[in-house]
């Protein structure tokens, strides 16, 4: 370090990496990693009216596509969703909804192209806990592509990714009135409590996944 009358000047600097360990990790920066794209999850499937459906995780370039998904949707499906009519959604929603840390947050589309255009018609989702005990649970499909079975093969994907993420426990509310939920959660085995007279939290232990 030298200095002179216009200030100071580093001639020289050592950097010096401590050596890691065997038995050592490397948890100091785990917070600054981005997980990838885990594509390992892409997956294509057909539904009842042999549709084909292209399921894949959410990316933050799919703001539009979800922004157009929400505008198909019906006031009673928004209801349903959020408990509530919620007549806009900023762009702050939408970059939550696809700007997504992928280690303790999946969001799963289901994806197809209409006239050439591509679409998301509907959206799985779960939320870890940061010790990966609990995950919370939702859903929501356009309203057009309702009863077709979609709900189910979100579902039970969204349930099996979990599985192999180690998770214990899948959580949801669903208000009682939202009978095709409560079905859906009825057929994947999930257990009701009642929380209030409007409302039920549902859960569903989950199996650890093998390889």
């Amino acid at each position: 370090f030298a200095t002179d009358e216009r200030g100071g000047v580093v001639l020289d600097a050592t950097i010096v990496l401590a050596p890691e360990s065997a038995d050592q990790k490397d948890t100091a920066f785990e917070h600054l990693v981005i997980s990838p794209y885990p594509s390992q999850y892409e997956k294509k499937v057909r539904l009842k009216d042999d549709t084909a459906i292209l399921l894949r995780p959410i990316r933050p370039e799919d703001e539009p596509l979800e922004a157009a998904l929400f505008e198909r949707l019906s006031r009673e499906t928004i209801y349903f969703r959020f408990f509530g009519y919620v007549p806009t959604f900023d762009d702050q929603s939408f970059r939550r909804f696809t700007h997504i840390d992928y280690d303790r947050e999946i969001a799963i589309v289901a994806d197809l192209a209409i006239e050439g255009e591509e679409q998301i018609i509907g959206v799985v989702r779960m939320i870890a806990d940061p010790w990966y005990e609990t995950a919370e649970y939702a859903i929501v499909i356009a309203d057009e592509w309702q009863a077709k079975g979609l709900g189910s093969i979100l579902t039970e994907y969204i349930i099996a990714i979990a599985g192999k993420k180690g998770i214990k426990r899948l959580e949801a509310d669903v208000l009682s009135s939202n009978r095709a939920m409560i079905k859906l959660f009825e057929k994947f085995g999930f257990s009701f409590d009642k929380t209030d007279i409007q409302e039920w939290h549902v859960s569903k232990t989950l199996m650890p996944s093998v390889g």
